[in-house]
């Protein structure tokens, strides 16, 4: 199976205000700016972010993950996320597994569904922790219910071959129509590959999808959420 790890970057809804506001991208950006260099967690996460994507400002990657840095030691779980994902993939920063998982698990232990994912493939490939599958479909679920679409198809996918869990198709199906409810391209893929009638009856793939509309509908609540605790 092919682990998904997150490498987006989040920051405050401050990200969408400045591509979309009115006032000048500037005066924004320094209004951002002027609150960072206050010590506001948030404005600091969010400044850190507006350097990684180059929105308002020239994209520097070094001083994006100085940014999240202080964000993150003030316990901002974006930043913490956004930090982590820095160090696994080396940027910004020299490449460190061990501290990427850190930071992910800050992140991931405040309830930040990207983190939980990421800490899932951590422990699921044994990078920059030991392998524990177990573990990796514990944070699936966690992420999974709050609406991170990798997490789905991670999730399901285990459920599908029996990695980290017991082996169940009916699970499988429900975790990964999910997924592929909310675009996950590999779910596509793989509900069209594996013939569902081979493993679950009629009447178990109509009680499936009975529950998907119910996942879907409690992922939705917990997704809402998940974006306004965390501000994306």
């Amino acid at each position: 199976m092919k682990i998904h790890i997150s490498k987006k970057i989040f920051g405050a809804a401050a990200l969408a205000a400045v591509a979309l506001c009115t006032v000048s991208v500037a005066d924004e950006v320094e209004a951002i700016r002027s609150d960072a260099e206050k010590g506001d967690a948030k404005a600091q996460s969010a400044l850190g972010s507006l350097y990684s994507r180059g929105i308002g400002v020239i994209e520097d990657q070094r001083e994006a993950v100085r940014w999240w840095r202080k964000a993150a030691e003030q316990g901002d779980a974006v930043a913490q996320s956004n930090l982590g994902t820095s160090y696994m993939f080396g940027t910004g920063v020299a490449k460190d597994e061990h501290e990427a998982v850190h930071w992910w698990r800050k992140a991931a232990e405040r309830g930040n569904a990207p983190a939980q994912n990421n800490v899932g493939s951590a422990y699921y490939g044994g990078k920059g922790i030991a392998k524990d599958k177990r573990k990796a479909a514990r944070w699936y679920r966690k992420a999974a219910e709050q609406g991170n679409a990798s997490a789905q198809f991670n999730l399901g996918a285990m459920y599908l071959h029996g990695e980290g869990v017991i082996t169940d198709k009916r699970k499988a199906y429900i975790w990964l129509s999910v997924a592929k409810v909310n675009g996950h391209e590999k779910a596509y893929d793989t509900m069209d590959i594996v013939d569902w009638h081979d493993h679950l009856s009629q009447s178990e793939i109509r009680s499936a999808k009975d529950e998907v509309v119910q996942r879907l509908e409690e992922v939705d609540r917990r997704k809402k959420e998940h974006d306004k605790k965390f501000d994306l």
